[in-house]
């Protein structure tokens, strides 16, 4: 088998019906709404303009893998990490509070 093929047959390796390269792709979003928050936290002086730059990528988690609740998947797994790598106000013990 050539390694070709190999790669191939990875990629359609499924998990209750979800193709690992969808995995990947929603977790690569959400990997990259954690970037902008952090890079692109600006103060413009309007309401819920933090959520501009995060928008962005949970269009494309919803548009790249076409299947019910993939914007949540991504923003759930951005939350998840953001709390466990204590980039909110109170660190990683904030969970525990």
């Amino acid at each position: 088998m050539a390694s070709s093929e190999k790669i191939l047959q990875t990629a359609e390796r499924t998990w209750k019906g979800v193709r690992l390269s969808e995995i990947v792709f929603l977790v690569v979003m959400a990997a990259l709404i954690l970037l902008s928050k952090g890079l692109f936290h600006r103060h413009l002086h309007v309401p819920g303009h933090s959520a501009f730059f995060l928008l962005f990528f949970l269009l494309m988690a919803k548009g790249g893998v076409a299947r019910t609740g993939s914007a949540t998947l991504a923003a759930t797994v951005a939350g998840a990490d953001w709390l466990l790598m204590g980039l909110g106000s109170e660190g990683p013990l904030q969970v525990l509070t």
